[in-house]
């Protein structure tokens, strides 16, 4: 495993001893993959929802860096994913569906909702630039205890990624043969609202943990026996195709984060 290379951004704001309105005990990030009880077939095996089995050999993503951010320049516009504007549909893992069938990011919403001033600008952010493996899990702690933090409304934690990448053979009744799969797609990586407003008015000490699993639904919506019996190997994650969805059913993890407070 690479080295974890760390940075604190300090936004709008010049530390001296004694200025800072905050501290960061604890910083952590956990992506795995769990097929969960109605998928998992055991041996790394996956039940698809076409009846496939997905026996998985690799799953990895590129991890560029996790970040506590604050939504800056938005003017008093409000988003709230559980009640997206019109125009988008389902909003999940950061993303939306927009009415023509793309994907679009909280931010770009946010954006255009406060007509181009707005945008999310990390506060805290742990510069990881890492293939975490997802079988294994990982990365855990970010190791950034310790860091003074700047006045701010910290509303978003983000996981920044650049790729995802993995390795399977799929079998089923409709596969005359096993299936040799491989990947290595554009991925943006997840995204969740955070309530951690760092001031004077709030106990000095911050800890934040994040989780995000993958579940067995990985592999949903895709007849595989369509891609025939040569090796295949998905780069393109547009045009609605297998690349798309894979990429999509990744994005519908939604990340679980718990902030806590210390003296």
């Amino acid at each position: 495993m690479s080295p974890i290379l760390l940075a604190l951004a300090l936004t709008g704001c010049t530390f001296q001893p004694g200025t800072a309105f905050g501290r960061l005990d604890a910083f952590s990030a956990d992506l795995s993959f769990d097929a969960g009880a109605a998928r998992d077939l055991g041996d790394g095996v996956v039940l698809t929802d076409q009846g496939d089995h997905v026996a998985l050999a690799a799953l990895s993503v590129v991890v560029s860096t996790v970040e506590l951010q604050e939504l800056q320049g938005a003017g008093g516009v409000t988003f709230d994913p559980a009640n997206p504007p019109e125009g988008y549909g389902l909003c999940h893992g950061g993303h939306c569906h927009a009415e023509d069938g793309s994907l679009v990011g909280y931010d770009e919403i946010i954006a255009e909702l406060s007509g181009g001033s707005a945008q999310y600008v990390g506060i805290v952010s742990a510069a990881l630039d890492l293939e975490i493996d997802l079988l294994a899990g990982g990365p855990g702690d970010l190791g950034l205890q310790g860091a003074l933090l700047p006045q701010a409304e910290l509303t978003r934690l983000a996981v920044v990624a650049t790729t995802l990448r993995g390795q399977a053979q799929v079998t089923g009744d409709a596969l005359l043969a096993p299936l040799e799969l491989s990947w290595e797609l554009p991925f943006e990586g997840w995204s969740t609202t955070v309530d951690a407003p760092v001031d004077r008015d709030q106990p000095e000490g911050l800890s934040v943990e994040t989780a995000v699993v993958i579940d067995g639904s990985l592999f949903d919506g895709t007849a595989w026996a369509d891609l025939g019996l040569e090796p295949v190997h998905l780069d393109d994650a547009q045009d609605g195709g297998p690349g798309q969805r894979l990429v999509e059913q990744a994005l519908a993890t939604f990340p679980t984060t718990t902030v806590s407070r210390s003296d």
